[in-house]
């Protein structure tokens, strides 16, 4: 039994036996000293915890290194990765130009429809048939039949100043519906055809495509131009009725 062993037994009978033994035992002619085989046994405590510590610091710094360092094998180079991309980067380039080799060309088999009624067409409307020069030629368009003739509701309305025997307008019609347009002789200057008690007008006017008006103004059809397009961009409007007015 060593010294360590005869310590633990003495500390083991003082613990039962409720009482101190002799700070000393003497063994085979050897006297082992308590204080000082404790003493003894809290240095090798001591050694073991540095060795341990010594081996782990030596593992963390190693460790360190190697994730410090990038690992270099004999394959691999920082020339031979630069030499691999810009040989990647010239192999995507071949492969960018053959797929654009392979696409159809471009052909004019199926061209692209074009909505032409979204195109203006521009449209020369000339009134001739003035009983004076005095006052405006008022002339207005419109495109449904609930509207034909309100002067209000008109799509496209102008007036100018009568200077001669006949005088022209210029248009421009968006779309291909047909289009009506109406004319007066606006001596006054108010806007509007001016009538009688009875309903007669009292100043000279006219419709596209001149239909007869002898009983009232023309139905939106009769007065209608049906493609805008097809007019050869001009339309002449003779004004027609009963000068009542007054004027001369």
């Amino acid at each position: 039994m060593d010294s360590l062993e005869i310590a633990d037994f003495v500390l083991q009978i003082e613990s039962k036996m409720g009482r101190k033994l002799p700070k000393t035992i003497e063994k085979k002619g050897h006297t082992v000293n308590r204080a000082g085989q404790i003493a003894s046994s809290s240095l090798l405590f001591m050694l073991v915890c540095l060795s341990i510590l010594v081996i782990f610091g030596v593992f963390f710094s190693s460790e360190s290194l190697e994730s410090g360092n990038p690992v270099v094998t004999e394959n691999s180079s920082p020339s031979t990765s630069s030499r691999s991309f810009d040989a990647s980067s010239e192999e995507l380039a071949k492969s960018l130009e053959r797929s654009d080799a392979n696409l159809p060309a471009e052909t004019d088999a199926n061209p692209v429809e074009i909505d032409q009624s979204i195109f203006e067409t521009a449209l020369v409307v000339e009134v001739a048939g003035f009983d004076s020069k005095q006052g405006d030629c008022l002339v207005a368009i419109y495109d449904s039949s609930t509207s034909f003739n309100k002067i209000d509701q008109s799509i496209i309305r102008e007036s100018k100043k009568i200077e001669g025997d006949s005088i022209q307008f210029e248009f421009a019609i968006f779309g291909n519906k047909p289009i009506a347009i109406a004319a007066f002789h606006d001596e006054n200057r108010n806007g509007m055809l001016d009538k009688n008690a009875f309903g007669i007008p009292m100043e000279r006017y006219g419709f596209s495509n001149n239909p007869p008006s002898a009983f009232g103004p023309p139905s939106f059809n009769a007065a209608a131009i049906q493609d805008p397009k097809q007019a050869n961009g001009r339309i002449k409007i003779l004004l027609s009725g009963l000068n009542l007015s007054g004027s001369k």
